[in-house]
């Protein structure tokens, strides 16, 4: 089962690079909902094919793709934040992605969102360079 959904995720990786849209997309649903089946829908595995179907708006990108991207990248946070209690880092950025992503022709469509994402990055901004200082 692992190298068969490995196997749709590399494909879904390839064909975005080639920007074919509906089989990056077949592929990188496949690939979720196999995982989903057999991981359970907050493993961390997960994380990659939401990526993979976010990544999807570079190639259609339009204010309907944006919001589900969005929406996909709330739910990779869910996931994130379980798996990467001890990379703030990581998390910092998936915060700032998500973030970003809630804005389409330089227009935020959701500015409550996004002042609740700008919170928590101020947050954890600090929380690492603290960590960063206190351990020079």
């Amino acid at each position: 089962m692992e190298s068969e959904v490995q196997d749709l995720e590399d494909k879904a990786w390839l064909v975005i690079s080639q920007w074919n849209k509906d089989e990056a997309h077949r592929c990188a649903i496949a690939a979720l909902q196999a995982r989903e089946k057999f991981q359970g829908e907050e493993h961390p595995d997960l994380a990659w094919p939401l990526s993979l179907l976010i990544s999807l708006t570079e190639i259609d990108y339009s204010l309907v793709s944006v919001k589900a991207a969005a929406n996909l990248a709330e739910r990779r946070l869910v996931i994130r934040r379980s798996s990467l209690t001890d990379a703030p880092n990581e998390l910092l950025l998936s915060l700032k992605e998500l973030a970003s992503l809630y804005y389409y022709e330089d227009e935020a469509f959701n500015p409550k969102r996004i002042a609740e994402l700008k919170k928590e990055i101020k947050h954890f901004s600090r929380q690492i360079n603290y960590t960063n200082r206190s351990q020079s």
